[in-house]
């Protein structure tokens, strides 16, 4: 595909000025380069590239004279290989790295330069950057080898583009270490550590290439390099058949011939079998509904790579046939899609009209793709919004706006159809069931006003629901193929549906979902895929409301139902893991991406929670375990993203003369959170030099300083975004409440609460424990509050006070007759809980032990167990603070209030009652 940009004198007034501008910069800073230009006839040219690129327009500014010395050679002519000669000679590590990067950027010039001018064809720019990326790392790799006596190379495999020769503009480059069996690993671990860190350390010369090594055996936790032979087992014993996906287009890059011989034999037999394997046919299908699940979760429409039609699902077109056929067809075994595609179109497995729209489409997206990130070489797939910068963009495909958006979406439109058409299963017949004779009756009377009774008002009832679906506006506009799988999904859930003990109910609920689901019909095609998945999707609509609610508002969390284990919930250390991985690559700056993939991650992981809790019978504290992790790691993720924002904006302050914490009260504080709990929180700093100022450009006092990050966390933690809020954020309970700063001092804090708070507070202070921040000021607090809670009290004063402050919450809340409300009438929640608090303070003067537990039920052990509580008491108190527990979050998950008829309970009330008396008169 050979393209050139508009003329830049053509351009709408704005655009023209913007590129004379650029231009001009041209002239004023670069004269010697612009005149050769000129004198070359080649300054229409150049006035047009660097209107569209701030890339090649910062390298001339940067580069002037290395680019005049290209242009001399007939370089900017003749768009021929990429040339690192002359950077092996300089042996200073800091001259090599700079040298690396200025000439990477003199390449990456050239290269731009030729593909925007039409020198280059989009086919020839991709090899042309692969081989520039193949060129630095054989020449990195063999420097830092040479500097290691007696080292055998290792073999460097490039992953994905890289591999297929098809990297784009703005590429990370994805790389596996190998080394040769027989040595020993450390160097080659340090080797690689190093090569990492020459390509992908930010320097003053910028980067040379971005370096990800997630692929790697065992991702994440898995060795920087393994030997041939252990790189050689963990495939045969240990690779996911997703990995056959991903080493498809692997490529050696680095080693001695016979290394990488035996590596590639290595891939070889491990991506492709003799035989068609329906285990990787299922995983392939599994790979492609998370592909469609990801598409509508991520809102992708305007990414060219990840969204609807785009190049992703091009890709995946193509491989998955190969890794499905290609280990009996040889001429499948290529790292090249279009090669690929032209093999399955010659093997009669693609139609050749699909293969040309294919081929088109790709070409098409890979070259617009490239000119998004020739723009600024920055790793974007997304077009943009702004009106000059779409001009810009079709101006750069030589294409006016209306006839490239036009095309743009005609190649879209065509790739989404043949990938939903992959890889479909063999659609069952319509069932000759009651079920399905309903859902058809349904339709044929949806435009109808028949009001045709029956004797059986259940039926009647599910005809009912069923007719509201088939007359949902929610999925009036679907298309033919998601007319198709709702067609075969609705008779499957129809007669899970029957067998369920209200089945009108759980019908109603059941379509809220697939009304929410509209017309993103491929999360239909998931739930025909997955029989487990349908089953699990009524079981919960039948337990819980709150459950049906949330799939309905969230479609993305069907994607959790399949081979989610609610027997094996993960450990806190492995949901950091998760979230850690979920924020991957999302700069702290980026706070709209950042706090939804939060927003997405909570709301997943609460849902998995809310699974287990249904149908494994959980106990209620290992429910709110779950829970409180979940928010204390989402806590710690926000808390760690608004610092590094605050100190991009006013630098840092002294290391180690400063700390910083945040401490949990209440549910999250007591390690009790329940579903939808707020979060109260309170924020302590310490400083050793109150006069001591942020070292950025604007520096900020201590003080100000850490409550601007309280107001920027409070932002993040509390934003509202397409997966919902993260959390509500209390913070009354710090001193002074409202009227108090949102930040104190640890001084003042001690200093408030050992003269100043009410017993109210220290009350709240029961249940606070330090949740993220700086473990130093943690330990301080620690103690503060230890020291606060075992202050000798007056045990008079003490039931006054915590009488008076009972009375005050139970006029903001009186009792309503006839029912319990069973957290705030009395015998109820609260009772229990002042209870314990009351037995705490009035002892913990003697016992500090009392107070070590943030939580009721170790608070009431260590009552019992140091007798301030008879066994009796203490154990009743504990089982009916459980009951009220579970009941509320049964409640919590059916959307119900916490009153229950006034006869419920009633022994747990009566005997909550006769404790009170017993400790209050």
């Amino acid at each position: 595909m050979l393209t050139q940009i508009i003329d830049p004198n053509q351009w709408p007034l704005k655009a023209r000025e913007s590129a004379a501008e650029a231009w001009a910069q041209i002239v004023e800073r670069a004269p010697d380069l612009a005149s050769a230009l000129e004198a070359r006839g080649l300054a229409d040219d150049a006035r047009a590239v660097v209107a569209v690129s701030r890339f090649v327009h910062g390298v001339f500014l940067r580069q002037p004279d290395a680019l005049l010395g290209a242009l001399h050679l007939g370089r900017f002519d003749r768009p021929d290989g990429p040339s690192l000669a002359g950077l092996r000679s300089g042996t200073d590590s800091t001259e090599f790295s700079a040298a690396l990067r200025l000439a990477r950027d003199q390449e990456m010039c050239l290269i731009a330069w030729h593909d925007l001018t039409g020198r280059r064809t989009t086919r020839d720019t991709l090899r042309a950057l692969s081989a520039l990326a193949r060129d630095v790392l054989t020449l990195a790799c063999d420097v830092l080898v040479a500097q290691r006596d007696g080292l055998r190379p290792p073999m460097i495999i490039g992953m994905g583009k890289l591999g297929g020769d098809e990297l784009n503009f703005s590429s990370d480059i994805d790389l596996v270490f190998v080394h040769p069996d027989g040595g020993e690993a450390q160097p080659y671990l340090k080797l690689a550590r190093d090569l990492i860190a020459l390509l992908d350390q930010r320097t003053a010369f910028g980067v040379v290439y971005r370096v990800d090594v997630r692929l790697r055996p065992f991702g994440r936790t898995g060795a920087l390099s393994l030997s041939l032979s252990a790189f050689e087992h963990y495939l045969q014993a240990h690779a996911r058949d997703w990995e056959r996906y991903a080493y498809l287009k692997a490529r050696a890059i680095t080693g001695s011939d016979a290394d990488r011989t035996a590596l590639g034999d290595v891939l070889q037999s491990f991506v492709y079998r003799r035989y068609l394997d329906f285990g990787v046919l299922e995983s392939l299908r599994h790979t492609k509904s998370l592909i469609e699940a990801d598409v509508l979760r991520n809102d992708t429409g305007d990414n060219i790579k990840r969204g609807t039609g785009g190049i992703r699902e091009i890709e995946f077109i193509a491989q998955s046939l190969q890794v499905l056929r290609g280990g009996r067809q040889r001429a499948l075994q290529t790292t090249s899609l279009l090669e690929a595609l032209e093999q399955l179109d010659a093997l009669d497995w693609i139609a050749s009209a699909d293969r040309e729209a294919l081929v088109r489409a790709y070409l098409f997206l890979r070259h617009v793709e490239n000119r998004l990130q020739m723009r600024a070489d920055q790793q974007t797939h997304v077009v943009p919004c702004a009106p000059q910068d779409r001009f810009e963009l079709a101006a750069s495909m030589g294409l006016d706006e209306d006839t490239f958006f036009a095309t743009l979406n005609a190649h879209r439109e065509r790739v989404a159809s043949l990938f939903a058409d992959l890889l479909q299963p063999e659609e069952p017949a319509r069932p000759d069931s009651v079920a399905a004779a309903m859902w058809s009756g349904a339709q044929d009377e949806a435009a109808s006003t028949s009001n045709e009774t029956t004797t059986d008002d259940r039926e009647q009832a599910l005809r009912g629901g069923l007719q509201a679906l088939a007359n949902s506006r929610a999925l009036a506009r679907l298309g033919k193929q998601g007319r198709k799988r709702l067609d075969t999904l609705v008779p499957q859930l129809l007669e899970l549906i029957m067998q369920q003990a209200d089945p009108v109910v759980v019908l109603s609920r059941v379509v809220r979902v697939l009304e929410g689901v509209g017309r993103r019909s491929a999360y239909f095609a998931l739930l025909n895929e997955h029989p487990n998945a349908r089953q699990r999707l009524v079981e919960l609509c039948a337990m819980s409301q709150r459950i049906a609610s949330d799939v309905a508002d969230r479609p993305l969390l069907l994607d959790s139902l399949i081979g989610m284990d609610v027997n094996d919930l993960p450990s806190h250390g492995s949901r950091q893991t998760q979230l850690r991985a979920a924020l991957h690559g999302i700069e702290s700056s980026d706070v709209e991406t950042m706090t939804d993939a939060l927003a997405q991650f909570k709301c997943a992981a609460e849902f998995e929670v809310a699974v287990a809790d249904l149908t494994s019978q959980l106990p209620v504290m290992k429910v709110s375990d779950h829970l409180t992790s979940i928010a204390q790691s989402v806590v710690d993720e926000v808390l760690r993203s608004a610092r590094g924002d605050i100190e991009d904006r006013y630098g840092r302050l002294t290391p180690g003369a400063v700390s910083f914490c945040a401490v949990a009260y209440g549910k999250l504080g007591g390690l009790e959170l329940g579903y939808g709990s707020d979060l109260d929180l309170v924020f302590l700093y310490d400083v050793e030099d109150e006069r001591s100022e942020s070292d950025g450009k604007r520096p900020l006092a201590a003080s100000v300083y850490f409550a601007r990050l309280v107001q920027r966390f409070v932002h993040m933690a509390t934003a509202t975004t397409r997966a919902g809020k993260l959390y509500d954020v209390d913070m009354r309970l710090r001193p002074s409440g409202n009227s108090g700063p949102l930040v104190s001092k640890l001084t003042a804090y001690t200093n408030y609460q050992l003269k100043n708070a009410w017993t109210w507070e220290h009350q709240a202070l029961l249940r606070a424990r330090p949740v993220a921040g700086d473990t130093d000021l943690a330990e301080r607090f620690a103690h503060v509050r230890t020291e606060v809670l075992c202050q000798p009290r007056d045990g008079l004063q003490l039931k006054a006070d915590v009488l008076t402050m009972r009375n005050r919450m139970a006029r903001a809340n009186p009792p309503v007759a006839g029912v319990f409300h069973v957290k705030h009438d009395p015998g109820g929640l609260t009772d229990v809980e002042f209870l314990v608090q009351i037995f705490l303070l009035a002892h913990a003067h003697a016992l500090p032990e009392l107070v070590h537990h943030s939580d009721h039920m170790r608070q009431l052990d260590a009552l019992i167990e140091t007798g301030c509580l008879g066994a009796h008491v203490g154990e009743d108190l504990q089982a009916i603070y459980l009951t009220y527990r579970n009941h509320l979050h049964r409640r919590a998950l059916d959307d119900g209030d916490a009153r229950i008829e006034l006869a419920a309970m009633a022994s747990e009330r009566d005997r909550v009652v006769a404790i009170w008396h017993e400790v209050f008169g």
